[in-house]
């Protein structure tokens, strides 16, 4: 545990390591405060509400501003001016708390010397023990180098961040959820609780970072912690809480666990591989079956070699699992190793294909229904009994459709396919439905387009592991 953390310090070799920084013009601010503080007017016909500041009445040596948490006014939060004379923060100036609307203001303030500048600071800690959780561990805004009217807004909302901590091998990709505030960039932070050494990635502009090897400084079985930076569009800077990790070299790793569910219930007796793979070929290294609530785990999982990772695949219609019609033909959890993702959760559920008539016109329109309310991608597939001839769309279709206008290349009437859907949920794994047989033929009827799609009547079938496009 974190028992003492010098934020100047920590900001200062944050900013020392950051090798990027993408500068945005600055935006001004849209504020629906409850309220308005003194010297705002609300202009814009009816139904538009937008809040400018009227500078000529605004106490001369001002700094003021709002603090945002989940989307509202911060109330109640203390925050600190602080001066910064290029190489120390010499003192703080003074103390606020926000009001109910989360508006702040420090009055009074003194002008400024060459060479220095005033920051406002919020700290979400008291002798290195974070307090609130909703919160950043800190925030420091854009460095304000002339304190007339100055007006600061920020939002000290947390970055949350994925659950990965305990044990990990290298390597490990740790992801987090972006806030609702943007525009927003972000930097990958791993630290002792001495902050010596720090590392500290390039500038993200993305959610996720994958740790390739040990940065140099750091060892093997210490304990250390991970947190997100992030920069606002008008250079104010923030950490958010951490979480507690060590790095295993070699040998036995901690049990690889997670839970399985069918439509969102837990799925009992569904046997899983964890298999070994270099992305070509895949090893099953070992065997278990979910418990009576779904959950299952891997124990005693070794280090994996250099250019190998570890998956957890479910496979329907095998010897150690029964054909399930209202599953999927497989899923792979995508797990870069064990512990980067320790406890990996994924449903199996069959996608909801939306059964066509006996005989459809060309265009034909293929659909169906998402599994479940968390955000995954669909994509068309259609192919032989053997895997060949094979045909994908594109890209995934976020209406759930895709509409066959002619046979493709390599398709032949009055042959029989199968069609499906691959589906992939970013982060936690992808898998493929069912194979819904399906023959082109030709018309018989003059009233009807030469070629004509007809539906046959046996059951689907179980598509064995292929090509995947997100492998």
């Amino acid at each position: 545990m974190l028992t003492s953390m010098n934020r100047r310090i920590f900001s200062l070799l944050a900013a020392c390591l950051l090798l990027t920084v993408l500068v945005f013009a600055a935006q001004p601010a849209l504020v629906t405060a409850h309220g308005l503080p003194s010297g705002e007017q609300q202009v814009g016909g009816e139904g538009t509400f937008v809040y400018l500041p009227l500078i000529s009445n605004v106490p001369p040596n001002t700094i003021s501003g709002q603090v945002i948490l989940n989307g509202v006014g911060a109330s109640g939060y203390v925050l600190t001016l602080e001066l910064y004379d290029g190489f120390n923060f010499q003192k703080v100036v003074q103390k606020v708390t926000t009001d109910e609307n989360g508006w702040y203001q420090f009055a009074n303030v003194p002008s400024l010397q060459a060479g220095k500048h005033y920051e406002v600071w919020y700290e979400n800690s008291d002798n290195g023990v974070l307090l609130d959780p909703c919160c950043l561990w800190f925030w420091e805004s854009q460095p304000i180098e002339n304190n007339t009217a100055v007006n600061i807004n920020f939002d000290i909302t947390n970055v949350e961040l994925a659950h990965i901590q305990g044990n990990l091998p290298i390597p490990t990709t740790f992801t987090w959820s972006p806030r609702p505030t943007g525009p927003e960039n972000y930097q990958f932070l791993l630290f002792p609780m001495n902050l010596d050494p720090l590392y500290a990635s390039e500038m993200l502009f993305y959610n996720s970072y994958k740790l390739l090897s040990l940065p140099d400084g750091f060892n093997w079985g210490a304990s250390y912690h991970w947190a997100v930076g992030v920069y606002n569009d008008q250079g104010g800077f923030g950490i958010s809480r951490y979480n507690d990790i060590y790095f295993a070299s070699s040998g036995t790793l901690d049990t690889f666990s997670g839970r399985v569910t069918d439509s969102g219930v837990g799925a009992p007796g569904v046997v899983l591989t964890l298999e070994l793979t270099d992305r070509n070929h895949w090893t099953v290294v070992d065997r278990t079956t979910t418990s009576a609530d779904g959950s299952y785990h891997f124990d005693d999982v070794t280090q994996p070699p250099d250019g190998q990772n570890y998956e957890v695949w479910y496979d329907n219609a095998t010897k150690y699992n029964p054909f399930h019609e209202e599953r999927l033909s497989f899923w792979g959890a995508q797990t870069i190793n064990p512990a980067s993702t320790s406890n990996i959760d994924f449903d199996i559920a069959e996608v909801g294909i939306h059964q066509l008539n006996s005989q459809e016109n060309f265009p034909v329109l293929f659909s169906w229904s998402s599994r479940s309310a968390a955000p995954e991608e669909y994509l068309f597939t259609l192919r032989g009994s053997t895997g060949q001839p094979y045909f994908e769309a594109n890209f995934p279709d976020p209406t759930n459709t895709y509409l066959l206008n002619i046979l493709p290349f390599g398709f032949m009437l009055n042959q029989q396919y199968g069609w499906g859907v691959w589906v992939r949920r970013e982060f936690v794994g992808y898998g493929h439905s069912l194979l819904y047989p399906i023959t082109f033929v030709e018309s018989s009827n003059d009233t009807l387009a030469a070629d004509e799609l007809q539906l046959q009547a046996n059951h689907p079938q179980v598509m064995r592991r292929g090509q995947s496009p997100w492998r």
